[in-house]
């Protein structure tokens, strides 16, 4: 008989579980996620699916191909599973289930079956079949080994190993895959065109590698040429950033003319010209007066040009203006692009017109009349569409040159052999960042493989800004170079991960994931809303479309959607994958209520009137690559920077000190004059450490702001992370005596901006502006700008435009190292404001992954890639001993004195202290000084005198999602009735400072506002939100909800820096001004030294 061993353990512990079928089967699938996962994940590689996870132990022969269908054929069914499934039902899932745990257990740990457990083995159901299909139009596979023949998995039912001939393929196609084997590694996915089964093997026309990563099509457009295709052009526009031109702003203003001209043929030109200039203000104050006098020429003409064209509906090419689409975009894995057309025609059952505009003239003509790389572009696009509607109407295509009165609108014919390079192309960009994101920077960095020679065919331009790259880049130190090698493939893996998700302990959805993922998978991760009618839409004149959206059936959906979210909208298909088999419209969205959603597209139209007034609609998740552009740029900006810049920036010389002219400084408060001191000192740099309450933001820049208005004639630049973060701001610049007129500029969106500031917005203020001269003055006389970190880095034209001598970030501690290593070098002087042990900059890159394993970086003291430049100069500093750099800020007056001192002593090295110590100040006195009133037969008489408070939870049998805790959502609505019903015994008021609730999960979120709303708190204002979402904020009473069902969750909940500090943890205690109430299960809290530490300081409080 076999003895048991704790391998079994967790199997047996679900067999005698007495829960219900339902969330035991939930829990066992879990288990056996987090089993494949374990073993999968002892190599680096990154996983978009669990399916791909599967395959790898399949095709390393750890699992047999009867298992692999068992796990799929399991999976399949979990996703369809239901609490209401018959008793039958339940029974048959959780046995398939426990039968594949066993099996899968034994082989991973290399250990017998406990006989006990042999009994639990299923006989196999021979689930698999061998296709008999021999011929797929398009089907995706899985590579598993490369030899003398390529063996693949097709992507359907089938796992067989079927094979081709390796010397069958191209020798384009050859070179491509065995690059994608060394990068990539096995399995990877591709996707064959037109692949047929002959007696020798398969045999395939075309493939597209890891077709899940969308390229844009502008992207591969702009590399196709006539003779020699230049893919390798994509590597430096990653890099390049140049202002935008007057070419650049006459494209812009063109193609808003023909959008608007569309909508309204009789719009005029002084109007439209108007709007365009308010859109890139800055960029065309840079530009010299000859190129504007020619600016307003050009577009004068190509008005005329392209209303002549619409009002002829483009040649009578189109029969129907309202039948245009502007600007929509589509997605296909098939070919693995993305893009947005300028201008579809869909005439039904007839033939879809693809109308792509250009405000230059063709450049090196081809026979059509038109250049090479617009031929490129049009045939992606019909591309595109044949993925998308997969049907058999006809599709024309045209490029139409504004710049030509005559003989504008020209054909681009679809063509088999421009088809076949542009798909070589979309492989070689899809690779190199690949190869950036996959490869060891030490031994294999594209940046060591790419030289001026591999540009030695490309345009002028493009040979200029190789030039411009490669003198920088090759004048660096081994140092510098090591250091942008390594944050290159940072950046190259936060994108992949941005686009096709990664599939771990932690699931992060990228844009994948809206085609990869089932709507059972998005629904489990409060992902996707669906069954929505659109009930309104609001046209508007100079604005997007708004439309309001509301379930059909009246359901309240719990989801982690929030206002001001990034989504793609599209049109629900049945057995279809929705987003891939229509229009996606790109929106914002603007209000989520219990019942309704209300979103501004981003398009310049919508027409209901292609859809049937009961269809139905869903909203997702939208991701934006320009974030990543953005940190590639910043690269570049550091490589160009003066050598003692980048020294300074990595640690290798300390900032420089300033000798300061003696300053009447009565006005600044005693207990922050030297740290202003040390602040305007500093010649290069200061970091200012702002532990929580301790008056950074409210206190710190108001007086360095006064002292630099008032002393010097410093141009000054504020940023944050968040627009909340520069609301606060705003608020300290508002109490400021700044000239009338001369406040200061916000950069940003209205709909990010609180109503009180929208009047200091840019677009607002750029009402009072009549032309480039006033903009420029206005910008001259403004000492003082602020805007988030993304909107700056989209505004770069400013800092050309605009020579600022210091800018102060705050929630450095918050922002990566890539978003500011070259943003900082347009500045004299930089002071980063932060708290490395609160939140930490975000990255979806697994923590063993963000490790830098380079010894001269390592001695510098640049350890991970994913740490914020806050953390890693301030180690920097204390290590170095640049004392003269750095400061922490040691007296706070948020929390009082008793919820002060459990964050002071474990995270702060007791080092905080109260603002007073003043026996009747706010943070001294008792509580039951401000509740004299409350029954001392309840639960009021704990919350009226008790100040710390621990509220177990019991076991959750009523979730179905271990990110959701209805027990606790419960306790939390208690809670606050028991803590309103005190407030009015007291005559208090109660406002949205007063209480907020704190809790892991979205999906958690709205598990508990859908519950204050079935209790009727909806008019109370109470907040509930994650932790990431606080930081900055504070509450008189935080409630915490943990929300954890098992001591394996505690990682989900938890940020643990280097030094044992639970960043997360530390954050939601430091929120609370008064009071502090923790809500958690026990026993899952218990096995977390912190969490057990602080529930034995805390007043335990049993509540029926």
């Amino acid at each position: 008989m076999n003895t048991p061993t704790p391998t079994f353990d967790r199997i047996n512990e679900l067999i005698d579980h007495p829960g219900n079928l339902y969330t035991k089967t939930i829990e066992l699938f879990a288990s056996l996620e987090e089993l494949v996962m374990s073993w999968t994940d002892q190599n680096d590689s990154l996983f978009v699916n669990f399916k791909q996870r599967l395959q790898q132990l399949y095709y390393q022969h750890n699992i047999s191909e009867d298992l692999y269908d068992q796990i799929l054929d399991f999976k399949k069914n979990i996703e369809s599973f239901g609490e209401s499934d018959s008793t039958s039902i339940l029974n048959e899932n959780f046995l398939a289930g426990l039968s594949i745990l066993i099996q899968l257990t034994a082989l991973k740990y290399k250990e017998n079956i406990p006989s006990q457990l042999q009994e639990w083995i299923l006989p196999s159901k021979n689930l698999h079949k061998k296709s008999e299909t021999t011929f797929y139009k398009t089907i995706k596979a899985s590579i598993i080994e490369i030899d003398e023949f390529v063996h693949f998995i097709l992507d359907e039912k089938d796992a067989g190993i079927h094979v081709l001939k390796f010397n069958s393929l191209s020798l384009s196609q050859q070179s491509q895959l065995s690059k994608a084997a060394l990068i990539i590694k096995f399995p990877f996915y591709v996707c064959f065109h037109q692949i047929e089964k002959k007696e020798d093997g398969w045999k395939t026309e075309d493939l597209v590698i890891f077709p899940d990563y969308l390229i844009d099509v502008t992207s591969i457009a702009s590399c196709y040429q006539l003779k020699h295709s230049q893919p390798i052009k994509h590597f430096i526009n990653l890099f390049s950033f140049s202002p935008a031109g007057k070419s650049i702003l006459l494209g812009t203003a063109v193609n808003d003319f023909l959008d608007e001209l569309i909508v309204n043929e009789e719009a005029q030109y002084d109007e439209l010209i108007t709007r365009v200039f308010y859109k890139n203000p800055f960029a065309f104050s840079l530009l010299n007066q000859t190129d504007m006098n020619d600016f307003f020429t050009e577009t004068k003409k190509h008005f005329i040009h392209l209303k002549e064209m619409v009002h002829d509906h483009f040649e009578q090419k189109i029969k129907h203006l309202n039948q245009c689409l502007l600007e929509p975009s589509f997605y296909s894995t098939i070919y693995g692009i993305q893009g947005r057309l300028d201008v579809l025609h869909v005439s039904p059952h007839e033939k879809r017109t693809i109308i792509e505009l250009k405000s230059g003239k063709p450049f090196q003509s081809n026979s059509y009349g038109i250049s090479a790389s617009h031929h490129a572009q049009a045939t992606l696009y019909d591309m595109l569409l044949r993925s998308v509607y997969e049907d058999d109407i006809i599709q024309q295509s045209f490029i139409l040159y504004s710049v030509l009165e005559k003989n504008g609108l020209r054909s681009a014919p679809y063509l088999h052999n421009i088809r076949k390079e542009l798909i070589y192309i979309r492989n070689a960009i899809t690779m190199i960042h690949l190869h950036l994101a996959l490869s060891d920077p030490e031994k294999d960095s594209l940046l060591d493989k790419v030289n001026i020679q591999s540009f030695a065919e490309s345009e002028a331009f493009t040979r200029r800004d190789a030039n411009i790259w490669f003198n920088a880049y090759n004048a660096l130190q081994e140092v510098e170079k090591n250091y942008i090698k390594q944050y290159s493939k940072f950046i190259a893996q936060e994108q992949l991960i941005a686009k096709t998700g990664l599939v771990g302990h932690l699931n992060t959805p990228g844009l994948a994931s809206l085609w990869l993922w089932n709507n059972a998978e998005k629904e489990n991760q409060f992902a996707i809303i669906t069954d929505l009618l659109i009930t309104s839409i609001h046209p508007s004149k100079e604005e997007s479309p708004l439309i309001i959206l509301k379930n059909k059936y009246n359901k309240k959906k719990i989801t982690n959607f929030r206002n001001g979210d990034t989504l793609v909208f599209f049109p629900e298909t049945e057995n279809k994958i929705s987003v891939l088999a229509h229009q996606v419209y790109k929106c914002t969205l603007i209000l989520i209520s219990n019942d309704e959603y209300h979103i501004r597209l981003r398009g310049r139209q919508f027409d209901i009137s292609q859809y049937n007034a009961d269809q139905l609609w869903i909203l997702e998740h939208d991701v934006l690559d320009r974030s990543f552009k953005y940190q590639y740029e910043n690269l570049f900006d550091f490589a160009r920077a003066d050598e003692n810049y980048r020294m300074r920036m990595l640690g290798m010389k300390p900032s420089g000190v300033l000798e300061l002219n003696d300053q009447d400084t009565q006005f600044i408060p005693q207990a922050t004059k030297s740290i202003i001191h040390k602040i305007i000192s500093a010649e290069d740099y200061f970091l200012l450490w702002g532990p929580p309450g301790s008056g950074k933001t409210s206190i710190v820049i108001k007086y360095l702001i006064t002292y630099l208005l008032k002393y010097t004639d410093e141009q000054i630049l504020l940023l944050a992370y968040t627009n909340r973060a520069v609301d606060e701001i705003c608020e300290v610049l508002e109490a400021l005596d700044i000239p009338s007129g001369k406040a200061f500029i916000r950069i940003g969106s209205k709909y990010g901006v609180n109503p009180k500031y929208q009047k200091n917005l840019l677009d607002e203020q750029l009402r009072h502006v009549k032309n480039r001269k006033e903009l420029k003055t206005h910008l001259n006389q403004t000492r003082i700008v602020t805007a988030t970190i993304a909107s700056i880095q989209g505004k770069k034209e400013l800092l050309l435009l605009k020579s600022f001598d210091t800018v102060i970030i705050d929630e450095a501690s918050q922002i990566l190292e890539p978003n500011l290593i070259g943003l900082l070098s347009y500045f004299k002087r930089f002071v980063l404001i932060g708290d490395h042990l609160q939140l930490p900059a975000v990255s979806a890159i697994p923590e063993a992954l963000s490790e830098i394993k380079n010894v001269p970086l390592n001695e510098l003291g640049i350890r991970h890639l994913n740490q914020s430049l806050f953390e890693r100069l301030f180690y920097q500093c204390q290590t170095n001993q640049w004392d003269h750099s750095y400061e922490m800020l040691q007296i706070q007056g948020r929390m009082h004195e008793q919820i002060m001192q459990f964050p002071a002593k474990m995270f702060y090295n007791g080092k905080l202290n109260i603002l007073s110590g003043d026996h009747e100040s706010r943070q001294k006195i008792n509580l039951v000084s401000q509740f004299p009133m409350f029954d001392q037969h309840t639960d009021e008489s704990i919350f009226a005198q008790e100040r710390l408070i621990y509220i177990p939870s019991t076991p959750d049998k009523k979730s179905s999602s271990i990110k959701t805790h209805y027990n606790e959502a419960l306790l939390v609505v208690q809670t606050i009735a028991a803590l309103k019903n005190l407030y009015e015994k007291n005559n208090l008021n109660w406002d949205e400072s007063t209480l907020g609730v704190i809790t892991p999960y979205r999906a958690q979120i709205s598990t508990i506002n859908n519950l204050l709303h079935d209790h009727g708190y909806d008019d109370i204002p109470i907040t509930v939100d994650t932790v990431e979402r606080y930081q900055g904020g504070a509450r008189d009473i935080i409630i915490i909800s943990t929300c954890i069902h098992s001591s394996r969750q505690l990682n989900q909940i938890s940020s643990m820096n280097t030094q044992g500090v639970d960043r997360k943890l530390n954050v939601a205690l430091t929120r609370a001004r008064n009071q502090i109430i923790l809500i958690g299960d026990p026993i899952a809290l218990d096995s977390a030294p912190l969490y057990k530490s602080l529930m034995a300081s805390y007043y335990k409080l049993e509540m029926i």
